[in-house]
């Protein structure tokens, strides 16, 4: 549900569009990334999004609020680590602390930036950040 307003997002902001490029030169997939181009690489810099989380429904005394929580996964490739340090730091600024409405269709209470971490991927010569976000929205 808040997979396309936030990549929408993620396109348009200027600091992420610095380092993963404009229209459809930039890489921003849902859920799993492309499979490897012919001559078997993965085309990058890439922007991964996913869930992790199912949402979460605030409930008190008087029963379930409108404000809910997703727990979301945007992982960051590159060639190199810097870069895909760069690109981490680029999603980190559009995001962090983020509130409004996004894309004009997702009103955000809060994003917040639980975990970022830089991991091993099996592909040799492709660098990887994880970002895990905790996303607090109104349904």
């Amino acid at each position: 549900m808040i997979h396309a307003p936030l990549a929408l997002y993620l396109r348009a902001h200027a600091a992420v569009q610095a380092v993963i490029g404009v229209g459809a030169a930039a890489r921003y997939f849902e859920g799993a990334l492309e499979q490897k181009a012919p001559g078997g690489k993965v085309r990058i810099p890439a922007v991964l999004i996913r869930s992790i989380d199912i949402t979460d429904r605030q409930v008190v005394y008087c029963g379930t609020v409108g404000t809910s929580r997703a727990l979301v996964t945007i992982d960051c490739y590159d060639a190199s680590a810097r870069g895909a340090w760069l690109i981490a730091g680029a999603t980190r600024t559009a995001l962090l602390d983020f509130r409004g409405v996004m894309s004009g269709t997702l009103r955000v209470r809060h994003i917040g930036l639980d975990l970022e971490t830089e991991l091993d991927d099996p592909d040799p010569g492709l660098y990887r950040i994880r970002q895990n976000w905790a996303v607090w929205f109104t349904e």
